[in-house]
């Protein structure tokens, strides 16, 4: 993606607006080798132009930098010396546009001021705190274990499998010498997550696993040298690569995922899997055909669909590969500040539904518009509603049911009051 002039803009737009994230500046300056300088220093100046017109439009300025004498003056200085004159431009650029933010903030509603409030310490990227790591721990014999986030130390101790929960907050599962013995042919440990609540997971070899609110994972206690897991719902999965030696097997409703190396995203729901990767080694195979793909660069996507083909009774699997996937916008449900940038209205809804716990109708009713927001996880389902409603959408709500569907306005109040 870094030979897409149109990207790399968008790169040096984040840079500007100190948005940038550590992947982005890294892809920024692979960027800036493979473009000449004359060509990385026109896009500079036009994002600059792009700002200025777009911000100077937003809040009624007649105001734009003189490119001309930018240019002029960067063509008598050396190349570095060029380079810095153009950030710094930019940096002027964006500070006044800034400064003229302030002086008209009452005539906009500003949703980035209520998230620092509520998100003061946490900058964009920064996953949810792990000392908030919560969820449930049930068992075969219907026995239930609270992780309040206050508990710490052993919470199970089962099979020679220790479960534990660190003063920093992850779930720990070790080797144990001690602990009752049941049948583990037919138990599993499973671990669940409610609304609001994510839950972080250490296996053997450093293997970590990030559970995503509403979503289960099964540790079948019968465990051979690699780790088994079956997840339902969304997971962050990171695999240390200097820990040589584990290998993690997720199994899902229509597909099994692969990997002693790296970090990727998974999204597991009843006859759907979508695996989206950061860095590392991935492979996913579907369930019955066993047709694989193997996952390595940034942003490659694997997704599993089954479906019932007519007039038949056995469901089928198809995979498909996609190279265009967005890994930072498929995790942004573990960031503690969650920005959404011209993002399909129906996948903002859809992970604002599973961290808040409203159900939706009918997702199809959702009209095909684009959002862009900024969320704190801590963040009342009362404002989400009210950035929906900024987007000029309408909801309903019936019941506890919200609805986007016209014939649900009758006999129903609206979702933002």
């Amino acid at each position: 993606m870094i030979y897409n002039r149109t990207y790399v803009k968008e790169l040096i737009r984040k840079r500007m607006d100190a948005s940038i994230s550590f992947t982005e500046s890294d892809q920024l300056e692979a960027a800036e080798k493979i473009f000449s300088e004359e060509e990385f220093d026109a896009m500079i100046a036009e994002v600059i132009e792009e700002m200025s017109n777009d911000r100077s439009n937003e809040l009624s300025f007649d105001w734009r930098p003189d490119f001309e004498q930018i240019r002029a003056a960067g063509d008598r200085l050396a190349r570095k010396k060029k380079r810095q004159l153009w950030w710094g431009c930019a940096a002027a650029a964006v500070l006044f546009v800034l400064v003229s933010s302030v002086i008209l903030i009452s005539k906009h509603r500003n949703y980035r001021a209520e998230i620092g409030l509520e998100c003061a310490s946490m900058s964009s990227g920064t996953e949810i705190p792990l000392s908030e790591s919560a969820g449930t721990i049930m068992l075969a014999d219907s026995s239930i274990i609270r992780l309040d986030t206050n508990a710490t130390g052993v919470l199970l101790d089962l099979n020679g499998i220790s479960l534990a929960k660190t003063a920093e907050g992850v779930l720990e599962f070790d080797k144990s010498s001690s602990g009752r013995e049941i049948n583990a042919n037919e138990t599993d440990i499973v671990i669940r997550t409610a609304a609001r609540q994510q839950c972080v997971i250490e296996f053997p070899y450093g293997m970590r696993v990030r559970l995503n609110a509403q979503s289960t994972l099964r540790y079948p206690l019968t465990q051979g040298d690699s780790t088994h897991l079956f997840i339902e719902g969304e997971a962050l999965i990171d695999i240390p690569g200097q820990l040589f030696g584990g290998v993690m097997v997720i199994q899902t409703s229509n597909g099994k995922i692969l990997s002693d190396y790296g970090r990727f995203e998974l999204a597991s729901y009843a006859q759907f899997t979508r695996a989206t990767v950061s860095y590392g080694e991935v492979l996913v195979s579907d369930r019955r055909s066993s047709k694989r793909q193997v996952l390595q660069c940034l942003d490659e996507v694997a997704v599993i669909k089954s479906y019932l083909p007519k007039g038949e009774e056995i469901r089928r699997d198809s995979l498909f590969y996609l190279t265009n996937g967005d890994f930072e916008q498929a995790s942004q449900w573990a960031n503690a500040v969650r920005e959404y940038k011209d993002v399909p209205l129906t996948e903002f809804v859809w992970q604002m539904s599973r961290w808040h716990g409203f159900t939706v109708k009918n997702m199809n009713c959702i009209p095909n518009k684009l959002i862009s927001t900024t969320v704190c996880y801590r963040t009342n389902r009362e404002k989400v509603y009210a950035m929906i409603r900024d987007a000029g959408v309408l909801m309903y709500e019936k019941k506890g049911m919200i609805s986007f569907c016209p014939e649900d306005h009758k006999e129903s109040r609206t979702a933002m009051k």
